[in-house]
């Protein structure tokens, strides 16, 4: 599994900017950013923003079967987000997420926050080039005014770590207490002989 980085997402520029949308970083956290994207007053209906990694920016992900990324909706409102990925000669969009409005700073898994993924062992990324990525894009989209009122989203990408810890925490705490066990015998019967 591979995830932009807190360094790539920080990194993050805006695609378009202004035609329709605006998006800029407002907050830098350990693991991520947090982003803001606002559209003018006249626009109506549905509308797309994007950030995307700087034009320099290349990967080489041979060694992976998947991408995913952590995104959170920071804002009231309920937003819809996709990824995209382009190996140079396509781009690959992952499914959308719409993620609700928090009500306070409640941030609840599956309704406020979620995962963007792309499966590479699937029959429709058999073709991505893994070798040659040249952008990931964050999309945010929505029918505006969202709630007749909101034109403004603000929402945090994130590094995502959930795959990255191959021993789930009720086996390490067993491992580690066997560990301390093993430790205090062996101190024990240094003592007796």
């Amino acid at each position: 599994m591979v995830s932009l980085n807190s360094d790539e997402i920080q990194d993050m520029v805006p695609v378009n900017q202004g035609a329709p949308a605006f998006s800029f970083i407002t907050n830098e956290t350990d693991d991520g950013a947090v982003f803001l994207t606002f559209w003018l007053s006249f626009k109506y209906g549905y509308s797309l923003g994007s950030m995307s990694t700087p034009v320099s920016w290349s990967a080489d992900w041979t060694e992976h079967t998947s991408f995913q990324q952590r995104i959170v909706n920071r804002d009231e409102s309920p937003w819809t987000f996709s990824m995209s990925i382009d190996d140079g000669s396509n781009v690959y969009t992952s499914n959308s997420l719409t993620l609700a409005g928090v009500s306070g700073d409640e941030i609840t898994p599956n309704v406020t926050e979620g995962i963007l993924s792309f499966d590479f062992s699937t029959l429709e990324l058999e073709t991505i080039d893994l070798a040659n990525i040249s952008s990931v894009s964050l999309n945010i989209s929505g029918i505006l005014p969202v709630n007749n009122y909101d034109r403004v989203a603000e929402y945090e990408v994130a590094f995502e770590v959930g795959d990255l810890n191959p021993v789930p925490l009720p086996a390490s705490l067993l491992l580690f207490s066997s560990a301390l066990a093993l430790l205090i015998l062996r101190k024990n019967n240094n003592k007796t002989v």
